[in-house]
C-alpha cells in the first residue's frame, strides 16, 4: 500500500501515477481553478461595468448640484424633492454598477458566467 503524496495516509488510489488518499482527492477536486476566461464574455462584462460607472457618475454629478442649488440653507420649492430624486437615482446607479462590479469579479475569479450571458442549446 502507497502512502498519500498530500498527507501520507495509506491508500491504494492514485491520480495520474501519484498516490491520493480519497479524503485529499476531494479537496482537490473542490478547489478546482476557474477555466480561461473567454475574451468575448469579459468584454461584455467590462463594458457593462463602464457604462454603469458613467451613469453613476452623471447621478453622482446631478446629486451635488441639486445639494448646491440648496446651500442657502432654504431649499426652492421643489428643491427637497430634487434632492430625494437625485438621491434615489445615485442609489440605483450605485447598485448597478457595484451588480457590474460583481458580475466581472465573480466571472473573472471563479469563470462564473451569469445567467443572461450563457449560450442556450
Amino acid at each position: 500500500m502507497a502512502a498519500c503524496a498530500y498527507c501520507r495516509a495509506d491508500t491504494q488510489l492514485n491520480a495520474e501515477g501519484v498516490p491520493i488518499c480519497r479524503k485529499c482527492s476531494d479537496e482537490r477536486e473542490n478547489k478546482r481553478t476557474p477555466p480561461n476566461p473567454s475574451p468575448e464574455i469579459r468584454s461584455m462584462l467590462q463594458r457593462e461595468l463602464i457604462r454603469a460607472t458613467n451613469l453613476n457618475n452623471e447621478a453622482l454629478k446631478e446629486f451635488h448640484e441639486a445639494i448646491g442649488k440648496s446651500s442657502s440653507g432654504l431649499p426652492e420649492r421643489d428643491g427637497m424633492q430634487r434632492i430625494m430624486n437625485a438621491s434615489n437615482k445615485l442609489n440605483v446607479t450605485r447598485n448597478a454598477m457595484m451588480n457590474a462590479h460583481n458580475r466581472l469579479s465573480e466571472y473573472l475569479n471563479s469563470g462564473i458566467v451569469p445567467k443572461d450571458l450563457k449560450r442556450s442549446g
